[in-house]
């Protein structure tokens, strides 16, 4: 009996994906990517870098005044304009796609994420749950969710970064430490979503991942030195505290729309407490969620790294609701490990709602994101739950008194 319902709620979940994710594909296709081919999606900020790089102007590149004046000349940006605030060694990626028109460049460049998500669903299709027969639904399982369709339709580069934690899982399952930290350096161009992925592991004491990623890190900063000069390098941290301070409108950082820690105090508490308040129990509750999190109990590749990527998510400063598709690595490789069904079902319950195009809107356009910060915590509750009664039940079988004749 139980094994027909579990089959009759597979069917079910298959269903649900492949509506929605059509419809997500139908709501692209013929409502936001017209729009996003004219220049109104944030793809504007990297193909502004690319052809600041490719016209001779890298030393130029965190100039606001000329990147406005490149984003007024290729397409139909808004005004003001969108500004690129990656770290420099990302913009190289982009000086090939600035040769096309912008609307190509576009293109082109949603058909490699299209690509590398497919190549991250094949490096992790022996973890997918039961819910799908083949490795090969996980992108149509992706379309589904809110934060891919943000994603292909603002032509945003969080897709690099979920194949940098792919290899990065990759290369720990190998036992490769080294090449896994080697690995995260490569996501530096969101800094904010590797650092605390960093810290968990230095907590750990993973010294070889962390050597690998100092190595990464230095090899990665020589090259921008030489390409872009050192006053580049130099200064794209002192660009990113000047950002920080900008006007919302200009740097387009609404706290109350980030599905992460920091969106959910600013939800729940801004007007109720002082800003600078809510910033400390930011930092307090994000410290120890990260202890936490390099403390997790359950041994394994598998569900540490889905903790320790849902914990980075959770407590990242900076989030955009397309960054959350780095949740989907987390919820595949942590669901896959789940053991007790009571955690399989607190589980679903957080990963369920993403694709729930209406719900995730509504709470968008209400400035509520940071409620989406319930969903992660959820699922990382549901994996220390499943690792303490894997745990309980493991000691048990230990200890437990043998019949003798």
């Amino acid at each position: 009996m139980t094994g027909s319902i579990e089959s009759e709620a597979q069917r079910l979940a298959l269903a649900g994906i492949v509506v929605a994710g059509l419809t997500h594909i139908l709501i692209y296709a013929f409502i936001l990517a017209p729009y996003a081919l004219k220049g109104y999606a944030d793809f504007s900020i990297f193909y502004t870098a690319g052809t600041v790089v490719r016209s001779g102007g890298a030393a130029q590149l965190y100039s606001y005044d000329i990147q406005r004046q490149v984003q007024q000349h290729c397409c139909a940006a808004p005004l003001p304009a969108l500004i690129y605030n990656h770290a420099p060694h990302e913009a190289l990626l982009f000086v090939p796609l600035s040769m096309f028109d912008y609307s190509t460049a576009y293109s082109l460049w949603n058909f490699i994420n299209l690509t590398a998500l497919f190549l991250i669903s094949f490096v992790l299709r022996r973890y997918l749950p039961g819910w799908l027969p083949h490795w090969t639904l996980l992108p149509l399982a992706a379309a589904g969710s809110y934060p891919f369709l943000a994603l292909f339709a603002q032509g945003q580069d969080s897709l690099l970064l979920m194949l940098v934690y792919t290899a990065v899982f990759f290369s720990f399952k190998t036992k490769r430490p080294l090449i896994a930290g080697a690995c995260l350096a490569l996501g530096t161009f969101k800094p904010q979503l590797i650092i605390p992925f960093l810290f968990i592991l230095f907590i750990r004491r993973q010294w070889r991942a962390v050597s690998g990623f100092v190595i990464g890190t230095v090899f990665l900063a020589l090259c921008s030195a030489l390409t872009f000069g050192k006053s580049v390098v130099l200064g794209y941290f002192d660009f990113l505290v000047k950002f920080n301070r900008l006007p919302a409108e200009v740097s387009i950082v609404y706290p109350a729309l980030m599905p992460n820690l920091r969106g959910l105090f600013v939800t729940m508490l801004d007007g109720r407490l002082p800003p600078h308040v809510i910033t400390l129990l930011v930092i307090i509750v994000s410290s120890l969620l990260l202890w936490l999190a390099a403390r997790f109990p359950r041994a394994g590749d598998e569900s540490q790294i889905s903790m320790a990527l849902a914990t980075t998510v959770l407590i990242s400063y900076h989030l955009y609701v397309h960054d959350a598709g780095l949740f989907l690595v987390a919820a595949v490789l942590g669901f896959g490990t789940l053991r007790t069904r009571y955690a399989r079902i607190v589980a679903s319950a957080a990963i369920v709602p993403w694709f729930i195009f209406p719900a995730i809107q509504g709470i968008m356009n209400h400035h509520l994101g940071g409620l989406l910060a319930i969903l992660v915590i959820g699922f990382c509750c549901a994996l220390w739950l499943d690792a303490v009664a894997s745990k309980n039940d493991s000691a048990q079988l230990r200890f437990a008194p043998v019949a003798c004749d």
